[in-house]
Order: C-alpha cells, then sequence, then structure tokens
C-alpha cells in the first residue's frame, strides 16, 4: 500500500560498510576517501545536522503496463514514463501528509526522469506553483533550491528508465518550469569526483536485444556518491531527495539506504535518523 513511512538509521561505520569500495577521489597525502576517515568524520556531521527524506516517486505509465502482453523493455513508447491519473492523485496525497507532518524542504534534489520531477512538482506544490504559497510564508518569498541529480535515476533495465531531454520535459509539462536550469553541477557526476573532468559517461548500454542496461556495480557507485553529495557542507538543513525503488529495495542490491526495505511503493517516504530518533526532524 503506497503511503508507507519507514525510518531507517545510518551509521558512519555503515556507510563505509557498504560504499567505501565505490569512492575513486582521494585525501591529499592519505588517498581514498573513506567514511572512517578524518575526512569522513567531518562529512558525517554534516549529514547529522541535516532533516533528510526520500520519496519514491508515484504510479507512472510504464508501471500501469508493466503487467500487459508488450515487452515494455524493448517497447520505445514508455520511454521516460510520465505520472497515471493515478500516480498524481498518489503525490498530491504526498504534499497532505508533509505539510501536516511539518516537513517543509529547503533543498529539492530529484532524480531527472519525468515521473520524480512530477512527484516533486505535486508533492510541494507551494515551490511549483507561486499562487499555492501559503500567505504565510510572504509574497516574493523566492523559490526553495531544486537540483536534478543523474546520481538518482533508477537502475536502467528497460526504455521506461532513460530520461529525455529537459528542455523538452519542461516544453511539454509547464509545471516543471523551475527544473529547466536545475541540473547540478556537483563535482560527484565528474570522472574521479574532479570537475575538471568530463561528466560521467551514460550510465547505460544498448544489449544487442534492444533494451539498455547499467551495470549494478555502477548503480552502486552513484548510491555512494549521493551520501557524498549530501554530507557537503551546504546550508540547506531540510531536503528532499526523489528517486526510485530499485535504488532503495534490499533485494536490488544497490543499498542506497542499506538493507532492511523490503518494499517501497508508490509514494513512499523513507526518513534518515543519525541519532538514534525517528520522525520528520525539524
Amino acid at each position: 500500500m503506497a503511503g508507507t513511512h519507514h525510518a531507517v538509521r545510518v551509521t558512519r561505520r555503515e556507510l563505509a560498510e557498504w560504499f567505501d569500495e565505490y569512492y575513486e577521489d582521494g585525501e591529499p597525502g592519505i588517498g581514498k576517501f573513506s567514511w572512517l576517515s578524518d575526512h569522513g568524520a567531518t562529512c558525517f556531521e554534516c549529514l547529522r545536522n541535516k532533516n533528510l527524506i526520500f520519496l519514491r516517486h508515484c504510479q507512472s505509465t510504464y508501471q500501469a503496463k508493466v503487467f500487459g502482453a508488450e515487452r515494455l523493455q524493448q517497447n520505445r513508447a514508455y520511454a521516460d514514463a510520465r505520472l497515471t491519473e493515478v500516480g498524481k492523485v498518489q503525490a498530491s496525497g504526498l504534499s497532505l501528509r508533509l505539510g501536516l507532518g511539518g516537513f517543509r524542504p529547503q533543498l529539492i534534489v530529484s532524480s531527472p526522469l519525468t515521473r520524480c520531477m512530477e512527484t516533486a512538482a505535486l508533492a510541494f506544490p507551494a515551490d511549483f506553483v507561486p499562487s499555492a504559497r501559503p500567505a504565510q510564508w510572504g509574497v516574493g518569498e523566492p523559490a526553495n533550491i531544486k537540483v536534478l541529480s543523474q546520481l538518482l535515476p533508477e537502475i536502467c533495465h528497460s526504455w521506461g528508465d532513460t530520461g529525455r531531454p529537459l528542455a523538452q520535459v519542461c516544453d511539454e509539462h509547464p509545471q516543471l518550469e523551475r527544473f529547466r536550469a536545475a541540473e547540478s553541477s556537483s563535482r560527484f557526476q565528474h570522472v574521479n569526483c574532479d570537475s575538471s573532468q568530463p561528466i560521467r559517461p551514460r550510465r547505460w548500454e544498448l544489449r544487442p536485444e534492444g533494451n539498455p542496461v547499467e551495470p549494478r556495480a555502477n548503480a552502486r557507485r552513484r548510491a555512494a556518491l549521493v551520501w557524498r553529495y549530501l554530507s557537503e557542507n551546504r546550508p540547506e538543513q531540510h531536503i528532499a531527495i526523489v528517486t526510485h525503488s530499485k535504488m532503495i529495495k534490499e533485494d536490488e542490491r544497490v543499498w542506497l539506504l542499506g538493507p532492511g526495505i523490503k518494499e517501497i511503493a508508490n509514494g513512499d517516504v523513507v526518513t534518515v535518523d543519525f541519532f538514534g530518533e525517528s520522525g520528520w526532524g525539524g
């Protein structure tokens, strides 16, 4: 059932166990980054001061067809799936739940796939539709920061996971206009986590039979780098991350949030606890 609230506890040692082998960059005179290093301890302290929620996008057109007779993995018609009408209702319900819980993000980080951007726009309408901004927040208040991260998309197993040019998506979906200039410039999207290096190569390859696939190790590396990105010393404390089930579910072995979440339904919320207490934070 959609709408479940999961709570996970993440420790520095766990981050090291899950992800240290996937880091490429090093510290001067020390070597490859590790969460157990002094620098890793500093990064983890930055995480401890943040209130993070992870959202799975709501129901998409790909999911609505996945049990049909079509071979969807090879069907380009479902490239970059959009939300269904059910998915839009689910996302609007997220807005109510998060609002009642007192969560208002200062930073929204989304996968660049349309179903995630649509979920973000409906879950946080005040940040996408100016007229929806509550009066007590003030007229003309700047919109919260929005970032599209290439570290967050689904593991690429089908055309539904490949994405489209952002300009095309924004032209088709005017409510997503505020994402148009939001592509991340994070160094973690570059080879060797070095901003002077090229953007990482495309995360998927075409199989001979025609459908795209992504090596699982590459998805694990993306998950590892999401945590490095979130641990940067930035002023935003309340952060919403909109991503996909295969990045989170235990049996997919990517472990963005570690083992333990057996299933994450459309519109589920995961809160992260670095202190041993659960809840929305604030």
